[in-house]
């Protein structure tokens, strides 16, 4: 199995590397970011959400899971919630994150692998969550990574 906190990062940097998306955050790209849990700083991805500043992007790793059929491998799912500038849409921005070309690239980068060991990520789902008792909603885009080959699936 690939290791899940390189796999972020690699979809964080992947992020990063687009430039219309950059431009939608006010050209930070460091407002793009993968949730690591640490121990005990880190250790509430709830509240990591709600603490999203307006024009933050947010990765995160869901769960893993064994896929069957034509090839045996390791499939993560992973989060990316978006929270737009004041005044911008949280939609127009998940579009972007969905669609979004790296440079020079003809393709939107979903369709590139983020790292050599994986496929390219499906875009399983896009929603909406709410993850306080405020009520603030939260656009969200499900990203499905799957392995390139079943290494280590029954070590």
């Amino acid at each position: 199995m690939v290791d899940l906190i390189t796999l972020s990062y690699a979809i964080q940097d992947t992020l990063r590397d687009i430039p219309l998306l950059v431009e939608e955050l006010d050209g930070k790209a460091e407002a793009i970011r993968a949730y690591i849990d640490l121990n005990p700083t880190a250790n509430s991805f709830t509240n990591a959400v709600y603490a999203m500043a307006s024009g933050e992007i947010l990765i995160a790793w869901q769960d893993t899971n064994i896929t069957e059929g034509e090839m045996e491998a390791w499939q993560h799912r992973f989060v990316v919630v978006v929270k737009a500038m004041k005044g911008k849409s949280d939609l127009a921005l998940a579009t972007v994150v969905i669609n979004g070309k790296r440079p020079d690239a003809d393709l939107p980068w979903r369709y590139c692998p983020v790292q050599d060991d994986v496929l390219p990520a499906v875009v399983n789902l896009i929603s909406r969550i709410t993850t306080n008792e405020e009520g603030i909603d939260y656009v969200v885009v499900e990203l499905l990574i799957k392995e390139t080959s079943d290494a280590n699936v029954r070590s």
